[in-house]
């Protein structure tokens, strides 16, 4: 009888110690696959998002539900897992994906298949800081996308016997500082609220040198144009918008994006030229008028 007993507790601690195993098994095993899917889905819902998002404003609702649409599929999931909605007056997509996954070891446990669930919403917002600007200012004049505006003026504009140049490092430097900084942009981080100097003298020469290197920077083919024109195209100018000067100062108040047209010619003749355009960077985000610089993030 003893003996009996005894393998009788033997068979109940193996048992028990055969469930347990099964059960670290199914969490190594089923978990992990859970987390993948997971994952994958994620990041499906995430780039849907952003997709719908980039079109929202300009194509409509529908036409940001089919391109969010569009992207699932594209990344694995199908039609009957997601669902997305449209808020137009946030300008937010919201993009959920639900899917049933058949369990392995788990099933030992008694369970056969778990719900994996995700969702993000993305948004366009408005950028109150960037990197890469000029050291240009532009005043809003409630501006049409597609025409051409004078950045920078061969003579005095009037306010303040104004060019159109600031003084981005806020240290009073020079015409090569000026120079460098409407060749490369400058590399610090300037936002909306900020106070900048104005930039006196016409500085022709640094203006003439610095936007050929931009104009002979485009060797895309096909040519850029400011209806179609690749990513950091260097004839895009990133440029602040400001208010009039006064007292030698400037506020930003967002940022516009322009693309150069032509050469400036001396002295006098010495203009800028863009075309405004929009463009979506990356910066800050924050909360005012676009003045045509959007940013898309993901929100939730």
């Amino acid at each position: 009888m003893k003996g009996a007993r005894e393998r009788g507790g033997v068979t109940i601690i193996v048992l028990g110690a055969l469930v347990a195993v099964l059960g670290l098994g199914a969490v190594v095993v089923d978990g992990g696959l859970l987390y993948y899917t997971q994952a994958q889905m994620q990041s499906a819902v995430d780039a849907a998002a952003l997709a719908g998002a980039r079109v929202l404003r300009d194509e409509g609702s529908a036409q940001a539900i089919a391109r969010a649409s569009s992207v699932t599929q594209a990344n694995g999931l199908a039609a009957g897992e997601v669902q997305v909605v449209v808020d137009a007056a946030s300008q937010a997509v919201t993009v959920s994906a639900r899917r049933e996954v058949p369990l392995g070891l788990a099933r030992v446990l008694g369970r056969t298949r778990a719900d994996v669930g995700v969702s993000a919403t993305a948004q366009g917002q408005t950028i109150s800081a960037l990197r890469g600007v000029v050291p240009l200012g532009v005043v809003w004049r409630h501006f049409t996308f597609g025409q051409v505006y004078d950045l920078k003026v061969g003579g005095g504009s009037g306010d303040e016997g104004w060019y159109g140049a600031v003084d981005l490092g806020l240290k009073g430097g020079g015409a090569a500082d000026y120079r460098d900084h409407l060749r490369h942009g400058w590399d610090g981080l300037l936002r909306t609220g900020d106070n900048v100097p104005i930039k006196s003298g016409n500085m022709s020469g640094p203006t003439e040198e610095a936007i050929r290197e931009r104009l002979n920077g485009c060797a895309h083919l096909p040519g850029c144009t400011f209806r179609a024109f690749v990513a950091g195209c260097p004839r895009f100018l990133l440029v602040p918008v400001v208010t009039p000067p006064h007292n030698g100062a400037v506020e930003v108040i967002g940022f516009a994006g322009f693309f150069v047209e032509g050469l400036p010619g001396s002295g006098n003749e010495s203009f800028i030229r863009g075309r405004f355009v929009e463009f979506v960077a990356q910066g800050e985000s924050g909360i005012g008028p676009s003045f045509g610089a959007r940013k898309f993030s993901l929100v939730r």
